[in-house]
């Protein structure tokens, strides 16, 4: 663990590494339910290791630094996705404590809501037969001609229409199932940005933009970042892309209407630090996963090689 963690110190300070973490649901539980939660536990030990390895700044502060080679010393930034309660009941206070200021990337269609679509399908299969669910399946699979590893994965490639459809079969036996207040309201969004916090735009329902027409993409994501304006009363310059793949679930031309709108800042899920090539409308972003500080300098090693020769 020492030799880890001294090996991972060296390669940083020599290479000024600068990355960018990004996290989703937390849970105050020992065992998440999903693959992209993780509990509080977890969460608070990555944020000791980042920060013994990291100076962390705002997505905003770092970006800027690193485009004009003034980056000293290795540097990290911390985004948040999806706009979940947790973000605002568990982790603000964390941050706080740390006095470190985040990014968090909301859809404004689902503030004030209780759930996302996703939450929804999940407790429809905690409740549901095998049969039931196969049935779900099915209708999922005549709906798309792709292959998922998954039902969730299958219901997020559908686009907006297909997936309402789908959702509609479920959402009237499931809804009162559902734990409420998931999500976070307007005024916490309001106060994290109060705060000094970055609030950016994630899309106004979360579709995959590459499924998406031209017009769809631009309601989505235009509306999205005026709504989030009047709600903060101040220019909105960052975004995450749905998903974020780049190449598969956003492309150039989705780049293109962000830039048009004068957003500076957005983030993909490409894993990867950042390079001197780096476009600040596709900033890589890398998970953690677990608390083992080993498997966490394993990756981040893994992860600097392979950006230095791809």
């Amino acid at each position: 663990m020492i030799l880890k963690n001294s090996v991972l110190k060296l390669v940083n300070k020599q290479l000024r590494t600068c990355v960018v973490f990004n996290f989703h649901d937390i849970v105050d539980e020992d065992k998440p339910v999903r693959s992209d939660q993780l509990s509080l536990s977890s969460f608070r030990s990555q944020l000791c290791w980042i920060q013994k390895h990291f100076s962390i700044v705002r997505i905003d502060e770092l970006i800027d630094h690193f485009q004009v080679g003034t980056v000293t010393k290795p540097t990290a930034a911390l985004t948040f996705d999806d706009g979940y309660k947790s973000h605002f009941k568990l982790i603000k206070p964390i941050l706080d404590e740390f006095q470190i200021k985040a990014a968090f990337y909301v859809s404004s269609a689902h503030l004030n809501n209780d759930y996302y679509w996703h939450d929804l399908v999940e407790t429809y299969c905690q409740h549901s037969t095998a049969s039931q669910q196969k049935m779900l399946e099915q209708e999922v699979a005549s709906l798309t001609s792709q292959s998922s590893r998954s039902l969730i994965e299958s219901i997020k490639y559908l686009p907006l229409t297909k997936r309402a459809i789908v959702l509609s079969t479920i959402e009237e036996s499931t809804k009162q199932l559902i734990t409420k207040d998931l999500l976070m309201k307007s005024s916490e969004v309001l106060e994290l940005s109060n705060e000094g916090h970055l609030i950016g735009g994630h899309t106004l329902n979360h579709p995959i933009l590459a499924l998406e027409s031209e017009q769809i993409c631009v309601h989505e994501i235009i509306d999205d970042l005026l709504a989030l304006e009047k709600l903060l009363n101040r220019k909105i310059t960052t975004f995450a892309y749905p998903n974020g793949i780049p190449d598969r679930d956003f492309n150039m031309s989705h780049q293109e209407i962000l830039a048009s709108y004068g957003v500076k800042y957005a983030v993909n899920t490409d894993k990867s630090v950042l390079k001197k090539d780096l476009n600040p409308l596709s900033i890589p972003r890398v998970n953690l996963y677990g608390s083992n500080e080993s498997l966490h300098c394993n990756y981040l090693l893994r992860i600097i090689t392979n950006s230095l020769f791809n």
